[in-house]
């Protein structure tokens, strides 16, 4: 006989996805019904931009309209997410820290007029300036809420490559959540360690500027799920609940209940 706990493992596995055969309470899906349910969640939000040469002005503009839609969709007005900017080529440059704006209004504004500086690529010391500047408490980052960063960049590493996954890897020991996107990228091993896992829900590559716009609700349901009440990790939680109780209650095995 299957006991409740083994089934449970069998029924949710190792990332707590719902087996779609087992009746369950109504899962969140990208787009706007999610935007809208999230309004209780929390996070402390860094977006990492890459500013190298290849990505150019017009396009640079496009990731900062990318991250103004993401602004757009989460509560900042209710203090429930900050949000700080990274920007990087061969220097790194923290242009927003995560207490500095409290209201959406002024953090659109801000990113309109956020410059584009051109170099090469050191996503190293950038990922190292998120540790060391944004995610601590004196300049704004909270203990009750995650802490999440999106980088994007449409190349590897060609200044401290071989710091760059280290310093990833360093900043998710601590609990640091890395959303990665690439743009245009032919070769994802670097984009690959840098996110965080599962990389299905955590690694985008798209082939150019011009699509990131038909994946910015997939990437803040992605976000917002993880964080908030009426995300996936709430409902496993209740049916599993659920399940344990009738098991219980009515000593059965779990799969007589179907």
């Amino acid at each position: 006989m299957l006991t409740y706990l083994s089934y449970f493992s069998e029924l949710f596995g190792d990332e707590g996805v719902v087996n779609p055969l087992i009746p369950s309470l109504p899962q969140p899906q990208p787009g706007a019904s999610v935007i809208k349910e999230c309004s209780d969640g929390r996070g402390d939000l860094l977006f990492i931009l890459d500013s190298s040469t290849s990505v150019g002005d017009e396009n640079f503009r496009k990731m900062l309209d990318f991250m103004k839609d993401i602004v757009r969709a989460a509560p900042i007005d209710s203090g429930h997410y900050q949000v700080a900017v990274i920007v990087f080529n061969s220097d790194v440059k923290v242009t927003l820290l995560l207490d500095a704006i409290d209201n959406q209004r002024d953090l659109l504004t801000y990113i309109d007029n956020i410059p584009y500086s051109y170099g090469n690529t050191n996503t190293a010391s950038a990922l190292q300036a998120m540790r060391d500047t944004i995610f601590i408490p004196s300049n704004g980052d909270r203990p009750d809420a995650p802490n999440v960063a999106v980088v994007m960049t449409d190349g590897e590493s060609n200044i401290n490559s071989g710091r760059t996954i280290p310093e990833a890897n360093a900043a998710k020991r601590e609990g640091v959540e890395i959303y990665g996107i690439g743009i245009g990228l032919m070769e994802t091993s670097e984009i690959d360690g840098i996110s965080s896992v599962p990389l299905d829900t955590h690694r985008f590559n798209v082939d150019n500027f011009d699509n990131l716009n038909d994946m910015k609700a997939d990437i803040f349901a992605k976000i917002c799920i993880g964080k908030c009440m009426h995300g996936k990790a709430y409902y496993s939680r209740a049916i599993f609940t659920l399940i344990h109780l009738i098991v219980i209650l009515y000593d059965t095995d779990v799969y007589d209940l179907y």
